[in-house]
């Protein structure tokens, strides 16, 4: 009987000592989120109201003129441009959707985590210029889109991507928030609106 009680205590000790050790780990869990969170964006909070300046006014015009110089080449493709911030990331809507070659089918790599907060998004690629090209993201992330129909062509997708065909899209983290203000007729989607014959 006796042997029973200490073998009883002991066990209830040994629990008692396991859930003990267990408060006095570090939250590694907690850590990581937390720092996720930080990263994910500039600002924390979705706004209560949609922006009126558009990024497409922000753009880096001259966004491939300094990058075509650096020859950068990644998982076989020659001449990759590298992304790095929003404006660069408008400019590469801008011209997709205008029907510029280089920029429909071109190859782009993403090298840093991009907020798109404050502005409101125009989705790169549309019904009448779709996207054709290469972008890996590179496990970055993406995130604060605010779309609204004046940023947006008369039935193309919505989201980060409008139209997509043929395209080759990797690797992309969407964090943060996201609004939308479009006709309930058009196709929204949180990376592409609407895809074609692509790799995704």
């Amino acid at each position: 009987m006796l042997r029973k009680m200490c073998r009883g205590l002991y066990l209830f000790l040994f629990v008692v000592l396991l859930a003990g050790g267990f408060c006095f780990l570090p939250n590694f869990n907690s850590s990581l989120s937390k720092a996720d969170n930080e990263n994910l964006s500039l600002s924390s909070q979705m706004p209560n109201e949609m922006p009126t300046s558009k990024w497409e006014e922000l753009r880096d015009k001259n966004f491939m003129s300094e990058m075509n110089s650096s020859g950068v080449s990644i998982y076989g493709h020659d001449n990759v441009i590298q992304v790095e911030s929003a404006e660069q990331l408008s400019e590469i809507a801008y011209k997709v959707n205008h029907g510029d070659e280089a920029y429909v089918n071109g190859v782009f790599f993403v090298t840093a985590d991009i907020s798109l907060a404050g502005s409101l998004w125009t989705p790169i690629g549309s019904q009448s210029s779709p996207f054709r090209g290469v972008f890996y993201g590179n496990g970055r992330i993406i995130s604060n889109i605010s779309i609204d129909t004046i940023t947006t062509e008369n039935n193309s997708g919505v989201g980060l991507f409008g139209n997509i065909s043929g395209a080759t899209i990797t690797d992309i983290r969407l964090g943060g928030w996201s609004q939308v203000n479009v006709p309930s007729n058009i196709t929204v989607g949180s990376l592409i609106g609407i895809s074609e014959n692509s790799y995704i």
